[in-house]
């Protein structure tokens, strides 16, 4: 057991397309295609970034709507912790399974895999053309959700 985190990029499959061509799941068309875009495990800074600033404050487990503008505020902010070696700008949070608070290599590592996954994730929306007036198109989300 433990604290385990996803990133979640989503395209909702519009009706006429389900119809013709979309995938069949146990006789289903699927409604939505889903790909993770990001693991983190016992991260407890960045879950309780999540919890903060898109969560609302509600640490249940649930999935929530993440905004490219929120991923991009997340990932300035740790390379600013980073760069100055600043922890107080994510601090690390305690829970049941959370893992150590200790501010440690690990606790570095996983800034860094957060700035890594988000750099790669803008990097391919970039290059694919997704974004339209610096936007994500409607049938696209990003969600984040945890389990501890």
């Amino acid at each position: 057991m433990g604290l385990d985190m996803y990133l979640d990029f989503n395209r909702y499959v519009p009706q006429d397309e389900r119809e013709s061509n979309g995938v069949n799941l146990l006789g289903y068309k699927a409604s939505k295609i889903s790909c993770e875009i990001g693991y983190w495990r016992k991260a407890n800074a960045i879950h309780k970034w999540f919890v903060d600033n898109v969560q609302g404050g509600e640490d249940n487990c649930g999935s929530y709507y993440v905004s490219l503008e929120q991923l991009k505020d997340l990932h300035d902010l740790c390379l600013k912790a980073l760069k100055d070696e600043d922890s107080t700008l994510l601090p690390p949070a305690s829970g049941f399974f959370f893992g150590p608070t200790d501010i440690d290599d690990w606790y570095w590592r996983y800034l860094q895999d957060t700035v890594d996954i988000l750099d790669e994730f803008f990097k391919k929306i970039n290059s694919n053309n997704f974004l339209k007036d610096g936007h994500l198109p409607w049938e696209y989300s990003i969600m984040y959700h945890s389990s501890w």
